[in-house]
């Protein structure tokens, strides 16, 4: 038998795993409990509606984000048979969980209505390798406290966009 041959087929299933279920998210295949929905009354039905794919992104954007870091943490770590960096079977996780959420908030955006108007491209010449958002030197520094919570910036902003979609 090969030495290798079992940790390549658990290499691949991660990836087949990961990327069948954002296969599953793009053709809303998943398993939902829908005899429950339909029991509730219509106003919770519609709280539902919107409450679970709001989890959902809450959900993923976490997996996203402790995937990413799990990667950067096995770093160096090399699989013991086949000597490849584990960062790309563990990576499985990052691209799955990416495609999920994208999936997730593209079906609520033509769901609910909201005419986002997006391109994906290339970095553009002056944008930053990274982006790094904390406040805690400006909190220390300025003595300065935010007064809005990202709810109300989520909501603000969408709000601004919707009246004034070509900008000022």
């Amino acid at each position: 038998p090969l030495s290798w041959s079992e940790e390549l087929a658990r290499f691949l299933l991660l990836w087949l795993a990961m990327l069948s279920s954002a296969y599953a998210f793009k053709i809303k295949s998943h398993f939902a409990l829908q005899f429950v929905i339909k029991i509730v009354p219509s106003k919770i039905q519609k709280l539902i509606s919107v409450l679970v794919p709001l989890l959902v992104i809450l959900f993923l954007s976490g997996f996203v984000f402790y995937s990413i870091k799990f990667v950067l943490g096995v770093k160096g770590h090399l699989a013991p048979a086949l000597q490849i960096p584990m960062e790309i079977p563990y990576s499985s996780s990052i691209a799955g969980s990416s495609l999920m959420l994208y999936y997730v908030v593209k079906t609520f955006i033509n769901v609910n209505g909201c005419n986002l108007k997006y391109k994906f491209g290339a970095r553009r010449l002056g944008d930053p390798c990274q982006v790094v958002a904390n406040n805690q030197l400006a909190l220390k520094t300025l003595d300065w406290k935010p007064n809005k919570n990202i709810q109300d910036m989520c909501r603000d902003g969408w709000n601004w966009q919707k009246q004034k979609p070509e900008g000022y």
